[in-house]
């Protein structure tokens, strides 16, 4: 800002809000300013509001976070004003995440790009509010001003050193409470890793699964088609046969130990019926020797079914059996 040759051309800014508007309107207001507290406020547009007057300039940016620092050095070095205020969002509800945060950082040096070291910090002062905190935010304009009047020793003890006490005391307690909830998260997480105990099986028990997909048979066999038919039907139609897509449900019985275990019937998946009947169950039974019969019905018939298997497997404790099924390879596996 302190250009004044060429053009002021930053390397980055906002398209819709250049600095060099900025540094104009710096120049403008703070010409109308009068007597000895002269205070240039930047102020966020999302944080409470503070009105113009004789003394006090109000000059908004969309974050006090986006302020190159030396605007606050050509203010005071210029004597435009007495001090500067930055009033933004309150903490930690900055508009735009860590305005708030990058600024002090910036004040105190730890952020580039920061603030000249020949810049009197006494004469910098933050301000953050929400938009309902309006009474706060002109409280702690006035006492600014009051500083600023009150020379030196005012300004030492006055609103810098209650911003930096509040932000070095509440970062203490904010890393103490982060401690406290990692490591309350961090024994919950242990704790639950070892208990409450749990079993999927009880001891001396084994499981026997039955898992497969297969599509039924067609409800409706597939028939064949005449010259005379095939002629009526559009030429990207003519098929010489005629299947329709329907198919039945698949009937499944499981017997363990001469018990049956399930009985079950399930419908073809799609929208026709004609797709894969699927078949997941689990059966926890005792272990040792075991006696399987399982059977298959997928063609509609009233009686008898169309697969059978029988097995006698010697299942260990905690051992997973599973019936698999495949047509094409004669029907039943055991796994």
């Amino acid at each position: 800002p302190f250009r004044r040759a060429t053009a002021l051309v930053p390397g980055i800014e906002l398209p819709d809000d250049p600095l060099s508007r900025l540094r104009e309107e710096i120049l403008a207001q703070g010409a109308k300013l009068e007597g000895t507290q002269r205070v240039v406020v930047l102020a966020c547009q999302h944080g409470a509001t503070i009105r113009q007057s004789p003394s006090v300039a109000v000059i908004q940016v969309p974050c006090v976070g986006m302020l190159p620092p030396p605007f606050m050095d050509f203010v005071l070095a210029r004597k435009i004003a007495d001090g500067v205020l930055l009033a933004g969002c309150r903490e930690r509800e900055c508009h735009h995440r860590l305005g708030y945060e990058w600024t002090e950082q910036r004040i105190a040096a730890t952020r580039d790009p920061h603030l000249r070291e020949r810049v009197p910090r006494d004469r910098v002062g933050v301000s953050w509010a929400a938009p309902t905190q309006i009474a706060r935010r002109l409280a702690e304009l006035e006492l600014f001003q009051r500083q600023l009047a009150g020379g030196s020793s005012a300004l030492q003890t006055g609103l810098n050193a209650w911003r930096r006490s509040r932000s070095h005391g509440g970062r203490a307690w904010r890393t103490l409470g982060q401690v406290f909830a990692y490591s309350c998260a961090a024994a919950l997480l242990a704790y639950f890793s070892i208990a409450p105990d749990h079993r999927v099986l009880a001891p001396k028990l084994a499981v026997v699964s039955l898992s497969f997909s297969h599509s039924g048979r067609l409800i409706q066999p597939c028939t064949q088609l005449t010259p005379a038919e095939l002629a009526k039907l559009p030429i990207n139609m003519r098929r010489p046969r005629d299947c329709k897509r329907e198919r039945w449900p698949v009937e499944v019985q499981l017997v363990v130990n001469g018990e049956l275990v399930h009985a079950g019937t399930y419908a073809p998946a799609g929208l026709w019926s004609d797709g894969p009947s699927t078949v997941y169950k689990r059966f926890a039974v005792p272990a040792g020797v075991t006696t399987l019969s399982v059977r298959l019905r997928d063609s509609g018939r009233s009686q008898g079914f169309d697969y059978a298997y029988a097995a006698t497997a010697n299942l260990e404790a905690a051992q997973n059996l599973v019936l698999d099924f495949h047509a094409e390879q004669g029907g039943f596996s055991v796994h």
